[in-house]
């Protein structure tokens, strides 16, 4: 019988780890949390939607399960009958015991592979959004059935996840922007199929700048493309200028709108940033290896494309344009400001 007791000190215990543990060590803390008060070997904790036929993976994490086993379900989504069943019962704890689990044979191959005799999955609808947010507890082949106050524990433990996980990216938003030093730049965290979870205000009123119907969820068509042709993290746009980091199962997106200094090329940046900091033609000759003559066509050039008259003017236009963190150097900096004793992000963005 679960004591309220109990119940009771797992909920400030999650909530102090909604607080303190990284993005991606969140759900390991918590799983190992819950059971202490009810025990399972495995579990899955995610957000899919319904897609065609099967379901599209937004975000995964797998606890005492191999990477494979999001591999195998990929193969057999079509069939996987848990996810149809909490697809339709939002909020409700369904149980499939090894009888159930073999009745489609892609969910059999997937679960008897990976040693799994019993199951309880439920799930809560993201709002505004189709996707939803699920979490499947495993038992191996001959451990005891669940109990109808297990499924009950489940039930109404998992929408205090999902408040405490989106609390958790809101906390752990405010400390990569920290780690960021974004300045003028307004942020937001998003899953891999490029749904924003999470943003801050200002997020959605840049973003309207360059898309003006977008009213949150996924980020628009293109974006993603253009990262990948231009192979670094910062995107410039019409209207606004994006930069994406990846980190883990999530990307932290920044955005902010264009200035007339992001018409300026790298080197006439480097010659600005140069010049505003009192260099002289001389000094950014021999630090850019190249002539004083070409110094002064260069900065007469920034004047024009800036449409400023004066080196105060100038230094101002160009402020914030330095060149963006690298994903090691943010993580880095991320990992400084979680202190000792918590779950990190190893510096390519995975868990060290």
């Amino acid at each position: 019988m679960l004591e309220i007791g109990a119940f009771s000190n797992l909920l400030l215990e999650l909530e102090a780890l909604a607080q303190e543990s990284a993005i991606d060590e969140f759900q390991t803390s918590v799983l190992s949390a819950v059971q202490k008060i009810m025990p399972f070997d495995k579990a899955w904790w995610g957000i899919m939607s319904p897609s065609g036929s099967g379901f599209s993976l937004h975000s995964s994490h797998l606890f005492e399960l191999p990477t494979s086993y999001v591999d195998v379900w990929e193969e057999v989504k079509s069939e996987d009958l848990v996810a149809k069943a909490v697809a339709v019962k939002e909020n409700e704890t369904v149980y499939f015991d090894q009888r159930r689990l073999l009745d489609a044979p892609g969910l059999a191959t997937l679960t008897g592979d990976h040693g799994i005799g019993q199951a309880f999955c439920t799930s809560v609808k993201i709002p505004t959004q189709t996707s939803f947010m699920f979490l499947s507890l495993y038992r191996s082949f001959g451990e005891s059935d669940f109990s109808g106050t297990d499924r009950l524990l489940v039930q109404y433990l998992v929408r205090h996840l999902f408040i405490l996980w989106t609390t958790n990216r809101n906390y752990q938003m405010q400390r990569l922007k920290s780690a960021a030093s974004p300045g003028q730049y307004s942020m937001a965290i998003a899953d891999r199929q490029m749904q924003v979870l999470n943003a801050e205000p200002d997020f959605e009123r840049t973003m309207r700048l360059e898309w003006p119907e977008w009213a949150g969820g996924p980020v628009p068509r293109g974006v993603c493309a253009a990262f990948t042709r231009n192979r670094g993290p910062d995107v410039k746009l019409d209207q606004i200028v994006m930069r994406r980091y990846q980190l883990g199962e999530f990307s932290l997106l920044l955005v902010r709108q264009r200035s007339a200094a992001d018409s300026l090329s790298p080197r006439e940046l480097d010659i600005a940033g140069q010049f505003g900091s009192g260099n002289s033609y001389k000094e950014i000759a021999r630090q850019s290896g190249i002539s004083p003559a070409t110094v002064r066509h260069h900065l007469r050039a920034i004047y024009g494309k800036l449409g400023v008259t004066d080196k105060g003017e100038m230094s101002s236009a160009v402020r914030g344009q330095e060149d963006p963190l690298s994903q090691d150097e943010l993580i880095h900096r991320y990992r400084r400001l979680q202190g000792p004793g918590v779950g990190r992000l190893s510096d390519h963005g995975t868990l060290a």
